[in-house]
């Protein structure tokens, strides 16, 4: 068996481990205002229905808000699933150097950026709020964006650099939304409305982004060479789309309160 399928088989089997480790594991005490399991199922559609509801109403909190999270997914998607091709393609770089490389950038990256998510959040969830952190956020998209400029970093070493980066940006991005969505959204639906951000994040986003790149490499630039360029179209428009989306997020919240 080839090496490369072994390690993915064994990062496969670490899922494994963990789901044996939170199996044992009880569902804590709902606060006031979350749906009980225990509650009659009549009473539990009522309150969920309800919490739906509510989220509708609040459209224009939600509305950008979710989708600012897709076109983030489709942004971070790109940068990671198609920097391998970027350093192989336009920076001549072979497969041993780009995977070494970028791992340890991203090591690198996200350690620095778990290490500071919590100081940061912290302090702007003091001073602002959630309308803070959704401003925040879309700081973040900018600040994400040059790791899908990396086609005009122009030395190798650079481009790597710029294509990690990514890393460290969605640390601190991730959860700032995940505070904020458990702070706005109607405590019966709480866990549905989480469970949203992970479906525009992946499904919507991360699905989207990398076919869209590969249509533009192959059918507008018609060359293998120019996926660098076609990451930087997409992911430009993705990052400065969940930037302005996040903005209005922000708003609806001030309007909110």
């Amino acid at each position: 068996m080839a090496p490369w399928r072994v390690a993915f088989i064994l990062a496969g089997l670490v899922g494994l481990v963990l789901a044996a480790i939170f199996l044992p594991m009880r569902e804590p005490r709902k606060k006031a205002g979350a749906v009980s399991s225990e509650a009659p199922r009549e009473s539990r559609r009522a309150n969920i229905a309800q919490g739906v509801g509510e989220m509708l109403r609040e459209w224009r909190l939600f509305l950008p808000l979710y989708g600012g999270l897709a076109f983030y997914g489709m942004g971070v998607s790109i940068a990671v699933y198609w920097s391998p091709m970027v350093m192989t393609r336009v920076f001549g770089y072979s497969i041993e150097q780009t995977s070494k490389a970028l791992g340890t950038g991203n090591i690198v990256w996200a350690a620095l950026g778990s290490l500071s998510a919590g100081f940061v959040l912290d302090r702007v969830v003091r001073r602002w709020g959630s309308k803070g952190l959704l401003r925040f956020a879309g700081i973040l998209a900018i600040v994400a964006l040059p790791s899908v400029l990396a086609v005009f970093a122009g030395r190798g070493e650079l481009a790597l650099v710029l294509l990690t980066s990514i890393a460290f940006a969605s640390c601190l991005f991730g959860s700032s939304m995940l505070s904020v969505i458990a702070d706005v959204s109607p405590p019966q639906v709480r866990g549905l409305a989480i469970s949203f951000y992970a479906f525009f994040m992946t499904l919507v986003g991360a699905s989207l982004g990398p076919v869209l790149v590969a249509f533009l490499t192959e059918h507008v630039f018609h060359s293998d060479g120019a996926v660098g360029l076609s990451l930087a179209v997409i992911g430009t428009v993705a990052f400065a789309g969940c930037a302005v989306l996040m903005t209005l997020a922000s708003v609806a919240i001030g309007r909110r309160a």
